[in-house]
């Protein structure tokens, strides 16, 4: 939990700093929120994300937050394999028994977008807890902005994971509106 704690902190003193360095282009949305399939070592999430933008150097300063949903899955349970968890396979043969474990986490990211125009590349890591565990993974990415006459975003993102878990749903697909 220090280190979450610790992670936030970190992200809200960046914006900060940057808020005061940084001003926004007149096209494009500072603010997203996102619903996601998969994104960011979730299964289904809401997600935050505000933009700080550097127009004459063509790259954007993202902060953001998720919350999300998360569920052991066994994809071939005769092989006891633990497929979107944080579990270990026992070796032993499989058992109906098995708990099914669900979790609800909460994840801080830092991201950099890169283009000119309203599609962009992004690049970033983020950390999160699941239960008691902490978790760190990459994020690599595209990011269709929201503009002022179309609020409409879409980010795809391939995920990879850093540390503190067995897998990490590999790519993951945010749908939101700017504001």
């Amino acid at each position: 939990m220090k280190k979450l704690l610790f992670i936030f902190v970190f992200f809200f003193v960046i914006s900060v700093l940057q808020a005061q360095k940084m001003k926004s282009t007149a096209e494009q949305l500072n603010n997203i929120f996102y619903l996601g399939l998969f994104s960011e070592g979730q299964v289904l999430s809401i997600s935050y994300d505000h933009l700080f933008h550097k127009p004459k150097k063509n790259f954007s300063h993202i902060i953001g937050l998720q919350y999300g949903y998360y569920e052991e899955i066994d994809l071939v349970p005769q092989l006891d394999l633990d497929i979107f968890g944080t579990g270990s396979s026992s070796g032993s043969s499989y058992s109906r028994t098995r708990a099914h474990k669900i979790y609800y986490t909460l994840n801080a990211h830092y991201l950099l977008d890169f283009g000119k125009k309203r599609s962009k590349l992004e690049m970033g890591l983020g950390g999160g807890s699941r239960g008691s565990d902490f978790f760190m993974y990459q994020v690599v990415g595209y990011r269709l902005m929201p503009l002022k006459t179309a609020n409409f975003s879409l980010k795809l993102s391939v995920n990879i994971p850093l540390f503190g878990m067995n897998f990490f749903p590999p790519v993951g697909l945010n749908v939101g509106f700017g504001f």
